[in-house]
């Protein structure tokens, strides 16, 4: 694997460190070379770090476009991966030149890269801009910043976060404050907290936030210390401000700030407030040496501070928000020690120099087996996405998953309800289910068309949404893609007529039909669907993972949770309502009252909160609401927590199975009754059933056979994940039709 890398070189900060770590370790992988477009210092360390390096030092952009074409030529580079402006427009005319693959590292919002240079910003800016466009593949710092590129319109699918990482394998050599005071001509004050800000003096660091944070803050607590570290073109109003605001006594500037580990050894509490961030080292720095922080919610950085856990966030130029947490940490001198800990710990986990090079390699890899595959299939994904309901956004993901395990290459586009929010999560193109000309256009494109998972073909809840299901697998067949049905339960289908032009349209347009329970294959029997291939597996959720336990562990931190025995439940809305909350209310009483069970409500759709929160006030003893809204993987993670689960949703008892978590269920219709006969479970009442004793009876039933649950709980998952693999099975066979 040969890679060329491409930077201006006069880059500072974030960016070279983040250039340098990570060369000087893929070295030992691929076969690297940087080019620098200009000589200085970042060459020269980059050359003492072992990194092959050239420097091309050529202001006229052809000339050094022309010069990397031909070293990509001649030796042989399978992929350019620029950073920064000057670099990406070089590699988009290299790529005009000879045929390579092009990668680019985005560090912060380039639109925002010359805010404090107009003429800078329309020249440069412009051509980056323009340039970017060129580049085949994305790498970003954070999640964030992945989801800004996408509304603008980048591919989605082109898109790869590699978190910043640092190495925290030696803790850096701190000295005393007293050492690091006099070091910054400061008079060390004892029982003072010292506040501190290490930034590029500029607008886009709104250091004047924390100015005016400190002269609230000092009023209310006037042991606090505002160290100010950094140059810049903000220096002098800074430091104006700051004499306006009588803050001579308490803040002090000390320049740019070279060695950190003697910064961070005199602060206590570490800021930052800027507008726009990528993923700072910084951020990653005050972590390392286990500094409490405050941040604003910009960029990557919640990815890391989980706000009231691990340090606070606010939003940016909200100074008065500041001042209260920086008072916060100056009166609970314990918590500022958890909070760096905490810090420290997930950090050192998930934001590692190892996880960032893994990351960065793993993508080189996709590319070079994407691009020797040739052409990609072309995948459209029809299902009820987009409306808020974890469940059906669990199987979105899960055939998303399974399709890239078979065709990693795979062009999808999915139909959906919020078309931009399933883009920025689901990292794939994604049109309004309804854009009828859009949708026809795409089908006219697709060599796949999937329905995907769920009870799509039913009337139960309306005639027209099994109508707009049914026209969309005709108008697919009509369009020449091959049509699959995914990870599927059928019906109920209660009315005549759609039962006729249900049977219709499956025999005459689907391939085949993977199925997630045998109550639906007898359906389809009933039916009359005989000519597609039909199999019967199991719902493809049940092979998604939950998210690390730190991000799981910090909702429940946030929501308030004891350390006690906890029993899940998850509700919705539906007919007999009234009867199903009083009854889910002295159930849950009864677990808590006989068991000593903290009841914990786990909302899976927007509409759950409503109804968990009704139930919970009407119950005699505490219940908890996780009202937070989480993603799919940490919805999984939650779910993995609990000892027990009492779960109306679908998905809340499939779950549960996979992570062999015993459960109770409540079947509002016939899907959830088929699910818990497929783990062999009799332990779920039909809704129109329900009252509290029987309810009561249920959990007394679960709690009394936990161990006989336990022995038979990895089986059930083993075989469950194994019939899973029945749908992918199907879509392997119509691939390649």
């Amino acid at each position: 694997m040969k890679i060329l890398h491409i930077i201006g070189g006069g880059d500072v900060g974030g960016a070279k460190t983040h250039v340098l770590s990570l060369l000087s370790r893929l070295k030992e992988k691929a076969e690297i070379t940087l080019i620098c477009l200009r000589h200085g210092d970042f060459a020269e360390d980059a050359k003492k770090l072992g990194i092959n390096t050239r420097v091309i030092a050529d202001k006229n952009v052809l000339t050094v476009a022309k010069k990397v074409a031909e070293m990509v030529r001649a030796e042989g580079y399978e992929i350019v991966h620029s950073h920064g402006a000057k670099a990406n427009l070089t590699a988009a005319f290299v790529k005009r030149k000879v045929k390579v693959k092009l990668v680019s590292t985005i560090h912060s919002d380039y639109r925002l890269d010359y805010m404090d240079n107009p003429l800078k910003q329309i020249t440069f800016g412009l051509m980056n801009a323009v340039s970017l466009r060129s580049i085949d593949y994305y790498t970003v710092v954070s999640d964030a910043m992945a989801n800004t590129l996408i509304k603008r319109n980048f591919n989605p699918q082109a898109m790869y976060t590699v978190y910043n990482g640092i190495d925290y394998s030696d803790e850096a050599v701190q000295c005393s404050k007293e050492q690091a005071a006099e070091k910054y001509g400061i008079e060390y004050e004892k029982d003072c907290v010292y506040i501190g800000i290490a930034a590029r003096l500029c607008a886009i660091k709104d250091v004047k936030t924390l100015l005016n944070a400190a002269a609230t803050a000092v009023k209310k607590n006037d042991k606090l210390r505002f160290i100010i570290g950094g140059d810049g073109e903000e220096r002098k109003s800074l430091e104006k401000l700051a004499k306006t605001l009588e803050l001579d006594k308490y803040v002090s500037f000390i320049g740019w700030v070279s060695d950190m580990s003697s910064f961070f050894s005199l602060i206590d509490v570490h800021v930052m407030t800027s507008l726009s961030e990528g993923f700072p080292y910084a951020l990653l720095e005050g972590a390392a040496a286990k500094k409490a922080t405050v941040s604003t919610a910009v960029g990557g950085i919640p990815a890391l501070i989980d706000s009231g856990v691990n340090g606070f966030l606010f939003m940016p130029g909200e100074n008065a928000a500041l001042a209260e947490k920086l008072v916060f940490f100056a009166e609970n001198p314990e918590k500022t020690k958890l909070f760096g800990e905490r810090l420290y710990e997930k950090a050192r986990k998930c934001f590692n120099m190892e996880k960032m090079c893994e990351s960065q390699l793993s993508l080189y890899e996709k590319i070079l087996a994407n691009a020797a595959m040739g052409k990609p299939q072309r995948v459209c994904i029809c299902g009820s996405y987009g409306i808020g309901n974890s469940g059906d956004e669990a199987i979105l993901s899960a055939i998303i998953e399974d399709i890239r395990s078979v065709t990693p290459n795979a062009d999808i586009t999915v139909m959906s309800r919020r078309p931009k929010i399933t883009k920025a999560v689901q990292r794939v193109y994604a049109i309004h289910s309804f854009d009828i000309p859009r949708v026809f256009f795409r089908l006219l494109r697709s060599d796949v068309f999937v329905n995907g998972g769920g009870n799509l073909i039913q009337d139960i809840t309306s005639t027209r949404s099994i109508i707009f299901y049914l026209f969309t697998i005709r108008l697919a067949k009509l369009c020449g893609a091959n049509v699959i049905m995914y990870g599927c339960g059928i019906g109920p289908i209660t009315k005549t007529r759609n039962r006729k032009l249900a049977a219709k349209v499956l025999n005459k347009s689907v391939c085949g039909i993977a199925l997630r329970e045998e109550r639906a294959f007898q359906e389809l029997s009933a039916l009359g669907v005989t000519k597609p291939e039909i199999s019967v597996g199991a719902d493809p959720a049940v092979n998604l993972h939950p998210a690390d336990e730190q991000a799981v562990d910090a909702v429940l931190i946030r929501a308030g949770l004891p350390e006690q025995k906890l029993l899940g439940i998850s509700v919705r809305d539906w007919k007999n309502a009234e009867e199903t909350a009083k009854s889910v209310a002295f159930a849950a009483d009864h677990a808590c009252e006989k068991y000593g069970f903290v009841p914990v409500f786990i909302p899976m759709h927007t509409d759950d909160v409503r109804v968990s929160e009704s139930i919970a006030r009407m119950m005699k003893n505490r219940a908890y609401v996780i009202s937070e809204k989480c993603s799919v993987d940490v919805t999984i993670g939650i779910i993995g927590k609990m000892d027990y689960i009492l779960g109306m949703r679908l998905h809340s008892l499939i779950f549960a199975s996979s992570r062999q978590v015993p459960a109770v269920g409540i079947a509002y219709d016939v899907k959830a009754l088929g699910f818990m006969r497929s783990i062999k479970s009799e332990l779920c009442i039909p809704v129109e059933q329900i009252n509290g004793e029987k309810l009561c009876q249920m959990l007394d039933t679960l709690f009394a056979t936990r161990k006989k649950c336990d022995e038979t709980a990895k089986e059930t998952v083993a075989a469950l994940q194994q019939a899973a693999h029945m749908n992918l099975n199907i879509y392997e066979k119509n691939i390649r039709k």
